[in-house]
């Protein structure tokens, strides 16, 4: 077990924290929507239109798989509900209720394509061998000349986090500075202008 109080510990606490960080800059810090989970939502979904057990077991499956995918960061839980049951009723071939019910659950038909055709995308992906696993990390280590018990040895490991850190850092510094870079051109030239808007990030949902 690791001893709390040594460096190594340390290390890898803020090295956790800094993981945490670098994912909630690539999220925009736009984590309103991950308050809510979408299951409660469907539950309640498959009682008001008295789904079978079949099509509630296949739109579950359907909602864990895609958390697997960004859609939870852009689409309301209510809307990946309805999208994922939707989804599970197609594909069980149960007849479609008459009425526009994604409506009732306030979400609108081009959404639900939109999320379905996320999900099913997944289920494209090559899946990964064991054998390839090893073969990535045989390639690893012999471009690293490390021995296959590096990562045993936890000052080895420490080392390498240390020399990771380090190059993501640098990237980092170049990035902002070209950002820096490419806003103060902006300013410069009368040919371009932003608007308060005009470094946000493109949304896939809303305008």
């Amino acid at each position: 077990m690791l001893d709390p109080a040594s460096e190594y510990f340390q290390y890898l606490k803020q090295l956790v924290i800094d993981c945490e960080r670098y994912v909630l800059k690539e999220l925009g810090f736009e984590l309103y929507r991950l308050t809510e989970h979408p299951h409660s939502y469907l539950l309640d979904y498959l009682k008001r239109l008295k789904s079978s057990k079949e099509v509630a077991k296949i739109a579950w499956n359907y909602l864990n798989d895609s958390y697997r995918s960004t859609l939870c960061v852009h689409y309301p839980p209510h809307i990946l509900a309805t999208s994922c049951l939707y989804l599970a009723i197609w594909s069980t071939k149960t007849p479609m209720p008459k009425t526009i019910w994604w409506a009732i659950f306030d979400t609108s038909i081009k959404h639900i394509l939109e999320v379905c055709a996320e999900i099913l995308n997944l289920y494209q992906l090559p899946k990964t061998e064991m054998k390839d696993v090893k073969t990535i990390l045989e390639a690893y280590y012999k471009a690293n000349n490390l021995q296959r018990e590096y990562f045993v040895n936890p000052e080895d490991f420490f080392n390498l986090q240390k020399k990771v850190r380090h190059e993501l850092e640098k990237k980092e510094d170049v990035r902002e500075d070209r950002t820096h870079s490419r806003r103060k051109d902006d300013q410069r030239s009368p040919r371009y202008s932003r608007d308060r808007n005009g470094y946000k990030g493109e949304r896939r949902y809303g305008n």
